[in-house]
């Protein structure tokens, strides 16, 4: 809460860590906590199931408080339960689990709506014996519950795995197709990013390239209650150098606000639900213009931190 108060975040996301993955032969030290604080709870494991929804209830409470536009997301374990411990599980046999092991009832929290994101960690490729690809992401796009899903991928592990399938990029990009054809997924993230910085197997290329050559919005979160930014008035220009420039007023304060920049063909109508038409997003109230831009027209829109997005400027050519 320290971090909310004092600095302007977007979030607060939260690793995997609650309880501490098992260890063979050792028993987490709380005897003490439980003999004194856990005397109403038939379970030690049940009990401590109820600690860690306390922290998170409480948690999410308090930010939503201080600044209600703040996030507050989880990046649990890829596999809350196995299905041969609970018919709601996943078809898989994960040696360790959420809610078995590290006492995490993540379905709960995003069922009572504690938390604005869940991010399950899928470090597994298509076919994993133990914890198939294709089996998570299917599984929780269907335990989403309403809040958002973004897919944990183990990009570490490309070129670098002894695995075959991870020796390219195919897996990635399998990965990353799936998340756009499986309902209820809003996005991705990639851990980690060392795996960028040592660009294996043509990384970097394949995602400016080939995942995402586009730029595109924040998806949306409705629950967040958030009012449209004023609509920018937009002119088309010559800066000091000669060079073709956007520039928009707009009414208020721009300093809390992005810019998106839409280009269409002069004749064609404009449309901006296709994000093929986004070209960028700027902070600002100008943009300048790649050469030969001739021959097109330009809209901007106005969003906030939430990329919750005002009415569509006037268009200029």
């Amino acid at each position: 809460m320290d971090i909310v108060k004092r600095y302007d975040v977007d979030a607060i996301h939260f690793d995997d860590y609650f309880y501490p993955y098992r260890i063979a032969g050792q028993e987490f030290p709380d005897h003490r906590s439980f003999a004194v604080a856990g005397k109403t709870w038939m379970n030690r494991e049940d009990w401590r199931r109820e600690n860690v929804n306390v922290l998170i209830e409480t948690l999410a409470e308090k930010i939503k408080k201080e600044k209600a536009w703040v996030k507050f997301g989880i990046s649990p374990f890829g596999v809350w339960r196995n299905a041969k411990k609970d018919p709601e599980g996943s078809l898989t046999n994960a040696g360790q689990t959420n809610y078995d092991d590290l006492f995490a009832d993540v379905l709960l929290w995003l069922k009572k709506g504690w938390i604005d994101y869940i991010l399950p960690q899928l470090y597994w490729e298509k076919g994993h014996k133990a914890a198939d690809y294709d089996e998570l992401i299917r599984w929780w796009s269907n335990h989403a519950y309403g809040r958002h899903l973004y897919i944990g991928h183990g990009i570490y592990q490309v070129g670098t795995s002894s695995k075959v399938c991870w020796k390219s990029m195919n897996e990635v990009e399998y990965q990353v197709e799936g998340t756009r054809t499986t309902k209820n997924v809003q996005g991705s993230s990639f851990y980690s990013a060392n795996a960028f910085k040592k660009d294996l197997c043509g990384l970097n290329y394949s995602f400016q390239h080939s995942i995402y050559p586009r730029k595109a919005l924040l998806p949306l979160m409705p629950w967040i209650q958030s009012s449209k930014p004023p609509t920018p008035v937009l002119k088309l220009q010559r800066n000091q150098d000669g060079r073709e420039m956007l520039s928009w007023t707009i009414e208020g304060a721009i300093n809390d606000l992005q810019f998106a920049i839409y280009r269409f063909e002069k004749n064609e109508q404009v449309d901006i639900s296709e994000g093929k038409h986004l070209i960028d997003i700027v902070r600002g109230n100008q943009f300048i213009l790649p050469p030969n831009s001739g021959g097109f027209k330009y809209v901007v829109t106005g969003l906030n931190r939430l990329h919750v997005e005002s009415a569509v400027s006037n268009s200029v050519n």
